[in-house]
C-alpha cells in the first residue's frame, strides 16, 4: 500500500464545491460553526431534520484528506443524504499535520463526540444511538475511536453509546511508508498505537466496512485485517467490496452525481437500520 501525497490529491478530486452547490437542504436545520474545543478553536456543524419531535439517532462523520487537509463544509452532501433518512449528522473539523501529529487529531475527534453527547439535549439527539463514520483518513479516525475506547473514556463518553462504525476505504492496519505519512505518525514508537485490529475486543460495536476493489491508494488488506479481528472477537461485521470502485468512488457514491449507480448507499442504509 502507498499512502502518500496521492491520497491527499485523491480526496480532493471530487471537486466538492460542485457536488455541494446544488444541494437542497430546505428540509434540514443547520447549526454551523459550533465551537467544541475553545482552546484550539475547533468547530463542528450539525444537520438535522425539521419538525421532528422524537429523539434522533446521531451520525458523526469524519472526513479524509491524508490527515493533512479537508474541512467540514466540503461534506454537506453526506449530511444531506442521512438527514433525509431521519438522522442528526455532525461533521467536526480537526487539527492536521503539520500543526499536529498523531494522536492529537484523534483526541480532537474524541472531544467532538464528547461535546455532542454532553449537549445532545439541545438538538433532540439520542446519544445512545451514535454511529461513527468516515472515509479514508477519517475512517481510520472513526475506527480508532470505536475500537480503542480509551480516547472517548478520557473525554467522559460512555463507549456503550457507540452503536456502530461505518468505514469507507479506511487504512486500518498499515505502517507508514511515504515520508509525509511517516511525519504524521512519527516517531515509529507510535506505530503500534495505530494498528486498529489490535484493539478490537469482544462486545465492541458492529462494523460495516466498504472497500473499492480498484483502490490503488489504500490496500484492501486493511479491510481484511480489521474484518478478521472483528470476527475473531465475535463482533458483527459486514463487508462489501465493490468491483468497479476506486478510493474516491466510495465517498462519491453519496453524492447526487453518483447516487443510485451502486448498492453502496443502500448497504449503508441497511446497516444503520440494523439489517446487516
Amino acid at each position: 500500500m502507498v499512502l502518500s501525497a496521492m491520497l491527499l490529491s485523491a480526496c480532493t478530486e471530487l471537486k466538492l464545491w460542485a457536488v455541494n452547490a446544488p444541494l437542497n437542504l430546505s428540509d434540514a436545520q443547520i447549526q454551523s460553526d459550533i465551537v467544541f474545543d475553545l482552546d484550539n478553536n475547533l468547530k463542528l456543524d450539525i444537520y438535522f431534520p425539521k419538525n421532528i419531535k422524537k429523539e434522533l439517532p446521531l451520525i458523526v462523520f469524519f472526513y479524509g484528506g491524508s490527515w493533512q487537509e479537508g474541512k467540514k463544509e466540503d461534506y454537506k452532501f453526506v449530511a444531506a443524504h442521512f438527514v433525509e433518512r431521519g438522522y442528526a449528522v455532525a461533521i467536526p473539523n480537526y487539527r492536521k499535520y503539520p500543526e499536529v501529529t498523531f494522536p492529537n487529531f484523534i483526541h480532537d475527534n474524541a472531544r467532538a463526540v464528547a461535546w455532542l453527547h454532553h449537549n445532545a439535549h439541545q438538538y433532540n439527539i439520542d446519544v445512545k444511538k451514535t454511529t461513527l463514520m468516515g472515509h479514508s483518513a477519517g475512517a481510520f479516525n472513526g475506527a480508532l475511536l470505536t475500537y480503542n475506547n480509551a480516547y472517548l473514556r478520557q473525554e467522559g463518553v460512555d463507549a456503550q453509546n457507540i452503536t456502530g462504525f461505518v468505514g469507507l476505504s479506511g487504512p486500518y492496519a498499515f505502517t507508514p511508508e511515504a515520508d509525509d505519512i511517516k511525519a504524521v505518525f512519527a516517531p515509529p514508537s507510535n506505530y503500534p498505537a495505530m494498528q486498529i485490529p489490535d484493539f478490537v475486543a469482544t462486545g465492541a460495536p458492529p462494523a460495516l466496512l466498504l472497500q473499492g476493489s480498484q483502490d490503488k491508494i489504500v490496500g484492501g488488506f486493511n479491510t481484511t485485517r480489521l474484518e478478521k479481528a472483528l470476527r475473531d472477537n465475535d463482533v458483527p461485521v459486514t463487508v462489501h467490496r465493490y468491483l468497479d470502485m476506486g478510493h474516491v468512488d466510495t465517498i462519491a457514491a453519496l453524492t447526487w452525481v453518483k447516487k443510485g449507480k451502486s448498492t453502496l448507499v443502500e448497504d449503508i442504509d441497511k446497516f444503520l437500520m440494523g439489517d446487516m
